[in-house]
């Protein structure tokens, strides 16, 4: 109905929210990665500097680890499967992490 005008401001909007679908999943996995190292006692947790270089250090896998997955599997569909799943069964995990 829109035309190409329409195929363009979807695949914007689509860019623009899974831009920011990522950004915010990355910047709070790699927080709480950091926490869990620290907790897990691989560094002193009240050491910031350590907690930082973790931080950036998960930032870098995360977003690294994504291109070689799809060019290894070459299954989306089959990808975005088992990240829900796998999200599925880390949020009960994330929660009661958090309670504690």
């Amino acid at each position: 109905m829109l035309g190409a005008a329409g195929l363009i401001l979807f695949m914007l909007g689509a860019l623009a929210v899974l831009y920011s679908t990522i950004f915010a999943a990355t910047a709070g996995l790699s927080r709480q990665f950091a926490d869990v190292v620290g907790i897990a006692g691989v560094y002193r947790f009240d050491d910031y500097k350590q907690r930082l270089k973790w931080q950036r250090i998960m930032v870098v896998v995360f977003n690294a680890t994504p291109v070689p997955l799809y060019f290894a599997v070459k299954l989306p569909a089959l990808m975005v499967t088992i990240s829900g799943v796998s999200m599925a069964l880390l949020l009960p995990i994330i929660s009661i992490c958090t309670l504690y």
